[in-house]
């Protein structure tokens, strides 16, 4: 009777066993098909927003091409059911798609700051009204960080400085904007300064398409003589020094033949949208000064 009992306790343990072997099992099967299902459900969100920051992209650089071109905007011929306007802003105001939420900007470069011909003035001007010190270190700092030598300027750093950093400087012209994050002691400054600047070269200066903080920097400007700019821009576009200086006691000191007008090198960002979230990305510059095999240049492209 003894041994019967114990047969019997063996044969409920191992069923208890395989139970719950098989029970792991399949809700570990159960769980691998739901993250396999959701990573599918992920790439195929991805892959339809990255054809759609593609044609929208193409779509935009058309627009460039065919568009005329003037101090502040392109205008395009009437495209039913893309944009809501036929005038499409350069000055990175963003714009949408009416069929689906993608969002679109386009900035002149000669409303920023070129990073190839920097103006040390205005950007020192911009570092101290982000309420950064010692802008002069920012400056030195980076002709260290892109010359060809190890020589420190007064206020620079070079590779003995970035040693606890452990990367070096890279003693070559900037690829990608957010390297200006790694300079030295400067990551916090670059966030806020990195949307004024650009890779791009310019010709002059449009304060047509320069954003207020930049227009403030390189004017030397206050907020009063700012909304001066702005209502003088409701109605109109500033196209000589003569009706700036009339505006506000200011001139751009850059050449005035260059100046007033775009550059013809624009940055162009498309985000597929979700909500707040930007599902997928293109960032990329433009030339329009052609050659042989194409009617533009592409100088970058980030996606992300």
């Amino acid at each position: 009777m003894k041994e019967v009992k114990k047969k019997k306790g063996s044969a409920t343990l191992i069923t208890i066993l395989v139970t719950a072997v098989i029970l792991t099992v399949a809700i570990g099967f159960n769980w691998y098909v739901r993250e396999y299902l959701r990573f599918a459900e992920v790439v195929k969100k991805k892959s339809e927003a990255m054809l759609k920051a593609y044609s929208t992209f193409d779509i935009v650089n058309f627009l460039i091409l065919t568009g005329t071109l003037t101090e502040r905007e392109i205008k395009t011929p009437k495209l039913e059911g893309i944009f809501e306007k036929e005038i499409l802003p350069i000055n990175g105001e963003s714009f949408k798609i009416i069929y689906d939420d993608i969002e679109i900007s386009i900035q002149d470069s000669n409303g920023l700051i070129s990073l190839q011909s920097i103006d040390e003035d205005a950007l020192k001007r911009l570092i101290k009204n982000k309420g950064f010190d010692n802008p002069e270190a920012f400056i030195d700092r980076f002709y260290d960080w892109i010359d060809t030598d190890d020589l420190k300027r007064i206020f620079g750093a070079e590779k003995v400085d970035y040693i606890i950093e452990g990367y070096t400087p890279r003693n070559y012209p900037l690829q990608y904007k957010s390297e200006l994050c790694l300079i030295k002691d400067f990551k916090d400054a670059c966030k806020e300064i990195e949307p004024y600047l650009t890779l791009l070269p310019q010709s002059g200066f449009n304060p047509n398409t320069a954003p207020d903080d930049l227009l403030k920097a390189v004017l030397e400007i206050d907020d009063k003589d700012l909304q001066k700019i702005k209502d003088f821009l409701k109605i109109k576009p500033f196209q000589k020094d003569e009706e700036l200086y009339a505006t506000i006691g200011k001139i751009v000191v850059l050449a005035e033949d260059f100046s007033y007008k775009p550059s013809g090198f624009f940055e162009i960002k498309v985000k597929v949208m979700e909500g707040e979230d930007s599902i997928y990305s293109i960032y990329s510059g433009i030339v329009l000064r052609g050659n042989k095999y194409s009617p533009y240049i592409i100088p970058f492209w980030i996606e992300e």
